[in-house]
Parts: structure tokens; sequence; C-alpha cells
């Protein structure tokens, strides 16, 4: 069995993985008190325990946590996971990038992979980021799988397609939307199974971009949300609080659809699955 080194294990995608994958996969994630990825002795030393066969970083700081130092300890902690993973044979190390690396003060629309370096983020964090895809792309081991936004059961209402959704399956009179915006989204269901599917397999390395084949706005999410209220008997008023339309920050997934035998869920259905889920 594939022994795993999983960082981020108590994060939303992180938990997900684990169960269910824990039965097909030799994981081990420890917790923060057990490896502290800025320290790289502690990292060292999770190495230096056990042999890992590949190793799935999903560990960062999340810009809503307004660290000050996120940026820079994003990289650390990438660095650390990397030099490790090669200093001690690891063949395989998948990390989970964003879409703020193509540069979000512009709007992003429809973005291919090969679109990565034409624009340089200009906020600290989208650079941080940026800086991780660079340093993943100078080895040989090292994969990127990038995600625009991850919704699903368990996500929690700071997500904003889970906001949109849960306001219908609970029962809510209202979706309150501040700004329209459209993405591109992918369930947790589907982002994990191509994960396993990137360890598992003997793909290219590089990087990928993890959206769904379709792009919605979230008035569009609403709608589709309404439209399943009203199917059970009820009704929902959605509301949208500023006119003005958000950049639009979607992506093509094309490279991932072409190298992996792997079918994704469309964001259309995927909303449907998850009101139903959260109902």
């Amino acid at each position: 069995m594939m022994k795993i080194l999983v960082t981020g294990g108590s994060g939303f995608i992180g938990k997900a993985f684990i169960k269910r994958f824990r039965k097909q996969f030799d994981i081990v994630a420890p917790t923060h008190e057990q490896m502290d990825l800025t320290d790289a002795r502690s990292v060292q030393r999770q190495f230096a325990a056990q042999k890992f066969d590949a190793v799935l970083h999903l560990a960062g700081l999340s810009e809503r946590g307004k660290h000050e130092t996120l940026e820079a300890d994003n990289l650390i902690m990438f660095k650390n996971i990397q030099y490790m993973a090669i200093a001690h044979g690891v063949k395989k190390l998948i990390t989970v990038g964003e879409g703020v690396e193509f540069d979000r003060s512009r709007p992003i629309i429809d973005y291919t992979e090969s679109m990565f370096g034409k624009y340089i983020p200009t906020d600290g964090y989208g650079l941080g980021r940026y800086l991780i895809n660079l340093l993943a792309s100078k080895d040989k081991i090292t994969t990127v799988l990038r995600i625009f936004n991850v919704y699903g059961a368990g996500g929690g209402l700071t997500r904003p397609i889970n906001k949109i959704v849960a306001a219908g399956a609970r029962g809510k009179k209202q979706i309150t939307i501040d700004r329209d915006k459209v993405v591109s989204g992918i369930s947790v269901d589907d982002a994990v199974k191509v994960i396993a599917e990137f360890l598992r397999g003997d793909y290219p390395r590089g990087d990928y971009n993890l959206v769904a084949p379709d792009k919605m706005s979230y008035v569009e999410i609403a709608k589709v949300v309404r439209r399943l209220v009203r199917k059970d008997g009820g009704n929902i008023d959605i509301i949208v609080k500023n006119a003005t339309q958000d950049n639009e920050y979607s992506a093509s997934n094309q490279k991932l659809a072409n190298t992996l035998p792997v079918r994704i869920t469309s964001m259309q259905n995927g909303v449907k699955k998850l009101y139903e889920e959260l109902k």
C-alpha cells in the first residue's frame, strides 16, 4: 500500500481525502504540534522517522486569516516540504494551488495553464502562491493542481457556493449575494478523486487547472437553487446587493480532461447534489 504524508489533513480538502481514501492509502497526517511546516528541523524529523512514497501538500495559511507573514510562511512551508521530499527520495509531490497565481487584479477568463507567468500577481497572497508554483516547476517530482473554488458538504459557509446553496437547502427566505461573479468550481468529491488519481497514476508532472467543464455566476447558481426549492414546494428570493459584477475567475480544464480518465461533475449537477446533501 502506498504510504503518503498529508499536510493540512484537518482542512476541508484534507478531511475529505482522508475520509474517502484511508483504506486505499497508508496515510500519515501529522498535526501542527507533531510537524511545524515552517521549521525545517521539524519537517526533517518526520521524513527521517518513516519512508514516504508520496506527499500531498494541502497545508497553507488562508488569506482570510490576515496573518501578517502568511505569504512568506506559505512559501517557507512548501520549500521545506519540497526540499525534504527530494532529499529523502520521495517520487511524487502533489500540491494544491489557486487561481490567484494568475493575478486576480484583472479578469481571469477561461485561463489555460499556459497563461501562468503572463501576469505577475500584484497582491502579496497571490505573489506567494505564484512563487510556490514557480518553485514547483523547477523540480522533477511536483505537480500543482490549481483549484479556483471548491464546494461541498463540510466546507462551511465562508465558501460562496456553499453559502448560496445552504440558504435554499436549509429553508432561508432569501439568498443574499454581495456582488455577482462568474467562477469556475469543483466539488470536493471530484477534487479528492483527481488528487488520488495523480498519486496512483503515472501522469506528466506540471500544473493542471482542477475545475469543472462549465462555469457559473453566483446568480446562476442561486437560480438553480431557487428552482430546487420550488420543486420542493417552497420559494426563496435572490438579493444582489451591488449591481456591479466582480471580475470573472474562471479557467479551462481541457488539459486535465485530456490527461486523466476521470469524469468531472458539471457545476450545474454539483450544485444540485450539494443541495440534496445539505437538506
